[in-house]
């Protein structure tokens, strides 16, 4: 994320078009194929298909945070924000936060969304 904001910075800053091929060519060449394609969508305004729908993280901050559903529901009605909501009931790492290997649960369960449906309820 931090290497797209200096592209992005980049490209803002300057009007010159060479500037902003060099910059977006060194980004593709220095970063990963996952990154180049959300760098692709963000570029072209076209963000990707959501992997994970908004109840599915509810239920899954829900059982993370060891909350009944409902009193995250009515937290998220208080607070009216869900990101902020699931950022106040989820446990607060440790340390910095860790590669996705060590990643909590909930953010492994939204990537794996792509998964068939069979499957997703299996990695938990």
């Amino acid at each position: 994320m931090k290497r797209f904001t200096q592209l992005f910075l980049q490209l803002d800053q300057t009007t010159k078009i060479t500037e902003k091929v060099e910059a977006l060519v060194s980004y593709f060449q220095q970063t990963n194929d996952r990154d180049k394609v959300w760098a692709i969508g963000m570029l072209s305004h076209r963000r990707p298909k959501r992997t994970v729908n908004t109840k599915l993280l509810r239920q899954w901050a829900a059982e993370e945070a060891q909350l009944p559903l409902w009193l995250l529901e009515e937290s998220y009605h208080v607070v009216g924000d869900l990101a902020e909501t699931l950022s106040l009931v989820l446990p607060t790492p440790a340390s910095e936060p860790t590669p996705l290997p060590d990643a909590p649960r909930v953010f492994v369960r939204s990537l794996e969304c792509g998964l068939p449906d069979e499957t997703k309820t299996e990695h938990r």
